[in-house]
C-alpha cells in the first residue's frame, strides 16, 4: 500500500461491503454511471482509481482502470486492471457476445451525502 493513503484507506474501506462474488461494494455515493466518487482533502475521486492508487501506484498518462468484474461499483484490486479505452470497449464487446449486456453483476447499496465527500 502506498503511504500517503495509509491515513485515508480506513476512511475509505468503511464505504465498502464485500460481497459474495468477491467484489469489494462502494456504499458511498455514487455517480449516475454507477462508479463512486468521494472527496478527501479537497480532491475528488472515482472510488476505483483510488483503489488502484492506494494498492499499486499512480495510474500512467493515458491508461485507465479497468473493471475485470465488469462492475462499476467494485473497488477489489484484484477485480482491477490498467487498460486504454479499446481495452476497455472490447470488454464491453465481450459481455455482449457472452448472453446479454450486464452492466453490473452485483446488487447496488446507493448512499448519497450530497457531494461524496466523506471525511
Amino acid at each position: 500500500m502506498r503511504e500517503k493513503f495509509s491515513k485515508i484507506l480506513p476512511n475509505f474501506r468503511r464505504h465498502v461491503r464485500e460481497v459474495e462474488d468477491g467484489c469489494w461494494e462502494w456504499t458511498g455515493y455514487r455517480l449516475a454511471q454507477g462508479y463512486g466518487r468521494f472527496t478527501v482533502i479537497g480532491r475528488t475521486y472515482l472510488a476505483h482509481r483510488f483503489s488502484w492508487e492506494a494498492h499499486f501506484g499512480v495510474i500512467p498518462a493515458g491508461r485507465i482502470v479497468r473493471h475485470l468484474c465488469n462492475n462499476k461499483g467494485c473497488v477489489n484490486p484484484s477485480h482491477l486492471s490498467l487498460g486504454d479505452h479499446a481495452e476497455n470497449m472490447r470488454d464491453v464487446r465481450e459481455v455482449r457476445t457472452r448472453g446479454g449486456y450486464q452492466m453490473e453483476l452485483a446488487p447496488r447499496i446507493w448512499a448519497q451525502d450530497g457531494q461524496g465527500t466523506l471525511w
